[in-house]
């Protein structure tokens, strides 16, 4: 029964509080897990032999790729983005590893205010949508997806998203099931789900938009999967070690900071 009761903790802090004072007799203490840059570092693909046709730069998109995704995330006087490539990889037992590379990321400068308007996302259209991505073949693959961290300064966010419907979406992080009480911890929540976007002001006038939809995402959830695949690593049908997130030679500093910075606390 003690056994069973330390599992349901494992996702549930509030339980396992509970069983570490009540049953052991113990000072709960959360866990937080992290990164630093060197963990990060790890990632970037080096050369296996001469001439390896997988050593990548930002921009270059690897033959691997079958199609891109972006993310945007909003800061006070930044917004930061980046560009995902998705595709699989046959391991040595010729299974297929769902994986993904870093094309590309950056940072746009915008003006102090506590306002995000329309107009200050408008510079990512040049990074992320009003351009193709060539990979080393030749072909040329587009983004297909993109969300924009809504969770603070929105309007300006849905309104971006408003006029990019079918590929842009604003996003929000979300600890527990959109309706739950307080008690209910994140760990409830899915680890995504969609709603209409709420009404709001753009202007002066009242907008109520049902035909772009909210993404919720479970933050908790996503850094448990994220950290997990910044480890894991297989061996490709040539024998060679690989990871499941690879990163470009000249990956920018900036980025391996932002990703040490974030923390999964337990």
């Amino acid at each position: 029964k003690l056994a069973s009761r330390f599992i349901d903790g494992f996702d549930d802090p509030g339980k396992a509080k509970v069983f570490v004072n009540k049953s052991m007799g113990l000072t709960f203490a959360e866990k937080t897990i992290d990164t630093d840059e060197s963990d990060w570092k790890k990632l970037i693909h080096l050369p296996r032999f001469d001439g390896d046709t997988l050593v990548y730069s930002c921009e270059e998109v690897p033959a691997e790729v079958q199609f891109l995704t972006a993310g945007q995330d909003s800061r006070e006087t930044q917004l930061h983005w980046n560009v995902w490539g998705w595709g699989n990889v046959r391991d040595v037992d010729g299974n297929l590893r769902f994986c993904t590379w870093l094309i590309n990321a950056g940072i746009v400068a915008r003006e102090k205010s506590p306002i995000l308007n329309e107009v200050d996302l408008k510079p990512l259209d040049g990074f992320l949508y009003d351009r193709s991505f060539e990979k080393v073949e030749g072909a040329q693959l587009w983004v297909r997806q993109g969300m924009h961290d809504s969770g603070w300064q929105p309007n300006g966010v849905y309104d971006y998203c408003r006029n990019r419907k079918g590929i842009s979406y604003p996003c929000k992080g979300a600890s527990k099931k959109y309706g739950a009480s307080d008690k209910d911890h994140e760990s409830n929540a899915e680890f995504i789900s969609w709603r209409s976007l709420p009404e709001y002001v753009s202007r002066g006038a009242k907008i109520r938009e049902k035909n772009v939809k909210l993404a919720l995402i479970n933050t908790y959830t996503l850094k448990k999967l994220w950290y997990g695949m910044s480890e894991r690593r297989f061996e490709d049908a040539l024998g060679f070690e690989r990871s499941i997130i690879t990163l470009p030679s000249d990956t920018p500093s900036d980025f391996l900071k932002q990703m040490a910075s974030e923390k999964l606390v337990k």
